[in-house]
């Protein structure tokens, strides 16, 4: 049933991509009939035969678009860009009024870095489509690439005549002036930017930072002092006007000690006077900002010694900075003052998670669980720990676990439904861990949902980014699955060179892929050093053991 379901659904979108009304003829039928059986085969994973369909349908009827377009697409998922643009340009050239053609052909010279061949198709997409915006901001990233800011500034001007004039608008205007190395007009744009949305509080903070990166403190103190006359309770805006006031810098910062050296004063209170800085420092990575939040800290600490806030800032701190030991060492220090602080146990499973410490992420998990038994963030980090160390057996009664107390966490189930497709694959159930990511709700993946779906087998979007600031911290995941994407699709010197970057945050898994890798490009010796490095890390799966037994 989910076959023919999923063709008539080929068949609607194949008349709806043409734009066409439903034709009688025998020869549309035989067409029709053609492109159904083609997409069936793919959809079962037979791409050879679907490949061999479609050729076949434009042997017999040179001028079908669709069968060109989903070659283009099977190319696609197979990283064949030569071949996936040869036939993504017949496509358009055959019907070039199609937008969904000439995007998908965009898409593809974008992808190969081949922008000035992206460039007259972008612009043939807006004029097919003046209201999408999507074509708009890949066009101005194709002038940006080619440094010709003139013409990105041309695309934004149509952008705003299609849209109007959005805070995000000015916020590009400012950024493409900032990267031509226009800095005044950058900062008019920010000045813009307030005046015509005044009611957006984080626009004034945007404005500040900006001018105090540009060694502009009096613009940013004048900035901020408008917002605290709109807004007299503003707490960011007047603190950091303080610093300001006090010449910034080291001096600002430090002449805070007094604060956190008192005792009487809530640690609370401090930690909301830190948090700023410490996002600013998530951006800057300045040496000095983080050895005077250190020191700040200390202050902190010495006032507070049973306290756990000043451990756990600490550890935050070395954790962006990337100490990864360190900051391992003071979440456990300020866990051993106060265990029952959910925000530091969070944090501090979190760090094991995305530097591929899969043994110690599973110990400490299954000893917080005791302390929240009703968190489902608990198991499934237990869950992931146990299989990236091939233990799924172990993993799938937590997974239940997890399932049963995250039903109103809509993005929490869909990763444990991932988690769940990875346990699957492991076993060898390929097929039953493709229909778990067909079924995940919302079409807007995150990347480490991408990212488990290549690692459980599945196909890879192209390219596979972080998406956003919530997927910051997952580029350890999206490192390996882009590494396995590349074994996978025969290009083993680009997976070696992957995993390599990689090595860093490897987990068991990762090493026992490396392995794989290292095999296919002939080198036993290397393989075997790695699957032994992956059974040393914690690797305990079937697929390891009889790995091993070869060599």
């Amino acid at each position: 049933m989910k076959i023919i379901w999923f063709c008539l659904s080929f068949l609607s979108l194949s008349l709806a991509v043409v734009g066409q009304p439903v034709q009688v003829s025998a020869n549309d039928l035989l067409v029709e009939a053609a492109l159904i059986e083609g997409a069936k085969e793919k959809f079962l994973r037979n791409t050879d035969k679907a490949v061999a369909i479609y050729q076949k349908l434009l042997k017999d009827y040179p001028s079908n678009d669709l069968a060109d377009y989903y070659l283009a697409l099977i190319y696609q998922d197979s990283a064949q860009w030569e071949k996936a643009i040869f036939y993504a340009l017949s496509a358009t050239k055959k019907s070039p009024d199609n937008r969904w053609f000439q995007q998908k052909l965009a898409d593809f010279y974008m992808q190969n870095s081949q922008f000035n061949l992206a460039i007259p198709v972008l612009q043939k997409c807006i004029t097919l489509d003046p209201r999408g915006i999507d074509f708009y901001q890949s066009l101005m990233v194709c002038h940006q690439k080619a440094n010709d800011w003139n013409a990105a500034f041309k695309v934004l001007d149509l952008l705003e005549a299609a849209w109007g004039v959005s805070p995000k608008s000015i916020i590009q205007r400012k950024e493409l002036f900032h990267l031509s190395g226009n800095i005044p007009k950058a900062k008019k744009e920010l000045i813009n930017l307030i005046s015509l949305f005044p009611s957006e509080e984080n626009h004034f903070y945007l404005a500040s930072d900006y001018f105090i990166k540009n060694n502009d403190p009096e613009g940013a103190s004048k900035i901020l002092r408008q917002l605290l006359s709109l807004r007299p309770d503003a707490s960011r805006a007047k603190f950091e006007l303080s610093q300001l006031e006090n010449n910034s810098g080291a001096t600002s910062l430090l002449s805070l000690n007094s604060f956190f050296s008192d005792n009487q004063i809530d640690t609370e209170k401090k930690r909301a006077r830190l948090m700023p800085e410490i996002d600013k420092l998530v951006i800057s990575k300045e040496i000095s900002l983080k050895e005077q939040l250190l020191v700040l800290c200390a202050s902190m600490e010495a006032a507070h010694p049973s306290d756990a806030a000043p451990l756990a800032l600490q550890a935050e701190i070395y954790r962006i900075m990337g100490v990864v030991d360190t900051a391992v060492m003071k979440y456990k220090a300020a866990l051993k003052k106060e265990e029952s602080i959910f925000f530091i146990w969070e944090n501090y499973l979190h760090l094991l998670w995305t530097t591929g410490q899969s043994v110690s992420l599973t110990k400490e998990a299954l000893f917080a669980w005791d302390i929240f038994p009703n968190n489902p963030k608990i198991p499934f980090y237990a869950v992931y720990g146990y299989l990236f160390q091939g233990k799924t057996e172990e993993a799938l009664p937590l997974m239940e676990e997890a399932f049963l107390q995250s039903s109103k966490d809509e993005q929490l189930t869909n990763h444990l439904m991932a988690l769940k497709a990875l346990s699957l694959s492991l076993e060898g159930e390929k097929v039953a861990a493709n229909d778990i990511f067909l079924s995940l709700k919302g079409k807007e993946k995150k990347s480490y949902l991408w990212a488990l779906q290549i690692l459980s087998g599945g196909e890879s979007p192209s390219p596979l980014t972080n998406n956003g600031p919530d997927d910051r911290y997952n580029e350890a995941l999206v490192m390996h699955a882009k590494a396995f994407a590349a074994f996978k699709s025969n290009q083993p010197d680009m997976a070696l060179k992957l995993f390599d970057e990689g090595a860093k945050w490897g987990t068991p898994l990762f090493f026992e892929h490396w392995g794989d890798a290292f095999l296919s490009a002939n080198d036993k010796l290397k393989a075997e050093n790695a699957y032994k490095k992956s059974l040393e890390l914690g690797n305990t799966g079937k697929s390891l053991s009889l790995k091993l037994s070869k060599f």
